[in-house]
């Protein structure tokens, strides 16, 4: 569990650190983020947190 805690706080990071305008795939933010086949939970993520961290989605 504490695991997916910190791979959803690597992407959340990846995602506020986004200039107005990037666009990034969820390969490219789940690669910066250290997690090589993590493209789903960069969904699950912004899926479910967007408007609690106010991400682009």
């Amino acid at each position: 569990m504490a695991e997916i805690i910190e791979n959803t706080k690597k992407i959340l990071e990846v995602i506020l650190n986004l200039k107005e305008g990037e666009v990034m795939s969820y390969r490219d933010v789940a690669h910066l983020a250290g997690l090589s086949n993590g493209a789903r939970q960069v969904s699950r993520v912004l899926h479910s947190m967007s408007k609690k961290y106010g991400l682009p989605w």
